[in-house]
């Protein structure tokens, strides 16, 4: 899995170096390659000791490693995530979904959708509630 280090802030709407970034992140997903990006100047803040853990956490759940384990018996559940993103560019808002952790640990899938796929979203999440 592609590990990068960004040497600009994401949240900076003006850096030219950001919509690249972008295309990549596209191009990986396009072809089922999960990536992990971390900003450079974090790396070297006092404070980095508190991201490391949650860094390691995505890079293992999207190796398909299991970041942890409830201490419960397997159970059919579905758990997700929602979350959204705005391009301030280009004004364009994504949706992305963490569907399919079940309580054994595994990450199941990822999916991302544009603003106007949102009835793709909602089918995505309705045929993985199907076949739990």
């Amino acid at each position: 899995m592609p590990f990068l280090s960004l040497l600009f802030k994401k949240k900076r709407s003006k850096n030219p170096q950001k919509k690249l970034y972008y295309q990549l992140k596209e191009l990986l997903l396009e072809h089922e390659i999960t990536s992990q990006a971390v900003e450079n100047s974090t790396i070297f803040e006092r404070s980095f000791k508190w991201s490391i853990t949650n860094i390691a956490v995505a890079h293992l759940a999207k190796l398909t490693g299991i970041p942890w384990k409830l201490n419960a018996p397997f159970k059919r559940e579905l758990l997700f995530g929602v979350g959204a993103f705005k391009n301030m560019e280009s004004s364009m808002q994504y949706i992305g979904n963490t569907i399919c952790f079940f309580n054994d640990g595994y990450f199941k899938e990822f999916g991302c959708y544009s603003q106007n796929e949102l009835f793709l979203l909602a089918g995505d999440i309705e045929l993985k509630h199907q076949r739990i």
